[in-house]
């Protein structure tokens, strides 16, 4: 539906462009759901993605090392959390490279 490349053959071409890739960014913002918070074994991610559109959740402890890295497809993503310890985690939905969101986790 939306691609990553802008045609400049006009200004206003251009400008349209950009605010539907903006538009399409805000829509995916409001897609995104992350359950339940606080987590056991599975966290839910569950989003409207193009089929060409690549997401990762990554899951960061609190000194900041990457702990966990899942990809996540349209749709409903079931993250498995059985290898975590209980505690406070930091996690990233990245899309296509770009974060989207950026939350704490917490595993008990």
């Amino acid at each position: 539906m939306y691609s990553s490349q802008l045609s400049y053959t006009s200004p206003a071409k251009a400008m349209l462009r950009m605010k539907s890739i903006a538009t399409a960014d805000e829509e995916l913002k409001e897609s995104l759901q992350v359950y339940p918070n606080p987590a056991k074994e599975l966290l839910n991610v569950s989003l409207n993605l193009n089929a060409e559109d690549k997401g990762i959740l990554q899951i960061m402890d609190v000194k900041g090392r990457m702990v966990q890295e899942s990809s996540i497809v349209d749709g409903n993503n079931q993250i498995k959390l059985n290898q975590l310890s209980n505690g406070l985690y930091i996690f990233h939905i990245r899309i296509n490279g770009k974060i989207m969101k950026t939350d704490k986790l917490m595993i008990h």
